[in-house]
């Protein structure tokens, strides 16, 4: 037996030990009084010493009992308490990121603490009684649409700072309203309010199968777990704002995305409708005008409008191509994979020492509407950061599907991209655009995973599962 359970034992057992302790003291005072004091022989002083020493020996022996059963009994109060404060510590430790397990675990610490039949936390939530906290065998305190006449329900609408104890449950009116408290024969009830600041939203309660007065201790007990469920409420709550507020951020970064392909689709349509025909119909007219002006005005005199001719044919290139960037036609006439290949081949056209492997092994219909322009602009953003940046001299570039899931990935042999940067790039900071990359794969509902190590290249993977739940450039 070691020290800690030796010291548990004798504890629980001080009473006794005083009892022993004062059979121990009588023996020794009846050989004192026989040998010390010569009082007469020790069995006549250990059965039948004279009035005065019996009394005074049963006035110590009763004040030795007496310290030892009440010791006895500070001891074991004190031990609970220790083992309550043990357990509370524990929950606390466990405690994780989400507000409502919390609540949970509080709500099963209130119904250990107080060996109840049962324990819950109750939310009132627009009108609605939410149970969020459940402990014990006791079912059927479900959520509840019309929460009036539940005694939770009382408590938090009297805004009461103090518990509330109710006997004799099952003779109420709540168990004509809860019928699974006379099924589950609870007999006690015993709750508080838990508020947030002045206002009460919750109910946290305990119920007993028999009649129980709550001491002081379990009032407090119960009105510190009361507070920590509070708090929990307050993140809970702050928690819930900021999901709204990303999920509002994401809707309108959507939106903003999906408003600048519409603004791209337009400005295009607008630059070849007007400037692009404007062009044409000019160059036709000066063309046609040097047919006629051949025969009748000497060559030298003609080189001006020739060079007005070849100055439009490279401004009409440059506007293809401006309209290529803003938004590729073939995007919208010939899909997805069409316009994949064009960007493939670009690519080696303007810059001719690299070269790009393509592979897709998937048809145009099985690629969601959603998905074409975030592809498109995932994958032209990387075919641009990898010959821009990564100097590789090949780039290969795959689509495809496998149970449901479409996957981009583009890899190139380039020196990859150092630690920091795109640390940087993937945390919103400006540069390459790894972070916009993201941005659109998140928005259109997928994933995306650079891999990257200095010397051995770069791996951009996005990947969506099943159709996306946000429309992006339609």
């Amino acid at each position: 037996m070691n020290g800690l359970e030796q010291k548990s034992w004798l504890s629980k057992r001080m009473g006794w030990v005083a009892v022993g302790l004062s059979v121990l003291y009588w023996i020794i005072e009846s050989i004192m009084d026989s040998c010390v004091y010569g009082l007469g022989p020790p069995i006549s002083r250990l059965l039948n010493p004279d009035l005065n020493e019996t009394m005074m020996r049963l006035l110590s022996i009763s004040l030795l009992v007496g310290f030892g059963f009440y010791a006895q009994a500070m001891i074991g109060r004190l031990s609970k308490t220790e083992a309550r404060l043990t357990r509370m510590n524990e929950c606390f430790f466990q405690f994780g990121p989400d507000p409502v397990e919390n609540i949970h675990h509080l709500t099963e610490l209130t119904g250990e603490l107080l060996n109840a039949s049962a324990a819950f936390y109750n939310q009132l939530d627009g009108g609605k009684l939410c149970l969020w906290g459940h402990w014990g065998g006791v079912c059927g305190s479900e959520s509840s649409e019309a929460p009036q006449g539940h005694i939770c329900h009382e408590v938090i609408e009297s805004q009461a700072q103090g518990p509330r104890l109710i006997r004799n449950l099952d003779l109420t009116p709540y168990a004509l309203k809860d019928p699974w408290i006379k099924a589950h024969r609870l007999k006690t009830y015993f709750g508080r309010a838990v508020s947030l600041g002045s206002e009460a939203v919750g109910a946290l309660c305990a119920f007993y199968d028999r009649d129980v007065t709550p001491g002081e201790e379990e009032v407090r007990l119960t009105g510190i777990i009361a507070s920590a469920i509070g708090v929990e409420e307050v993140r809970r709550r702050a928690l819930k704002k900021l999901e709204d507020s990303e999920r509002q951020l994401r809707l309108l970064s959507a939106q903003l995305m999906s408003a600048q392909e519409t603004e791209r689709k337009h400005m295009a349509m607008q630059l070849h409708d007007s400037i692009g025909q404007s062009l044409s119909a000019v160059k036709f007219s000066i063309e046609e005008s040097l047919e006629r002006l051949k025969a009748a005005v000497a060559p030298e005199e003609l080189r001006s409008l020739e060079s007005a001719v070849t100055l439009i044919q490279e401004v009409m290139r440059e506007l293809r191509a401006m309209l290529k960037a803003l938004r590729p036609a073939m995007l919208d006439d010939l899909g997805i994979l069409a316009t994949i290949n064009w960007l493939c081949r670009e690519i080696e056209t303007i810059y001719s020492g690299v070269t790009v492997e393509r592979h897709t092994d998937l048809d145009e219909e099985e690629i969601p509407a959603t998905l074409k322009v975030p592809m498109f602009r995932i994958l032209q953003e990387a075919l641009n950061n990898a010959v821009k940046h990564s100097q590789c001299d090949r780039i290969q570039v795959e689509l495809s599907q496998d149970s449901g899931e479409i996957t981009l990935e583009i890899r190139d042999n380039g020196r990859g991209i150092p630690s920091p940067p795109m640390k940087s790039e993937l945390d919103g900071q400006p540069g390459m655009g790894l972070a916009s990359m993201r941005e659109r794969a998140e928005l259109s509902g997928g994933r995306l995973e650079i891999e990257s190590r200095p010397g051995e290249g770069t791996r951009v993977r996005v990947s969506w599962q099943g159709a996306p739940n946000l429309a992006s450039g339609r």
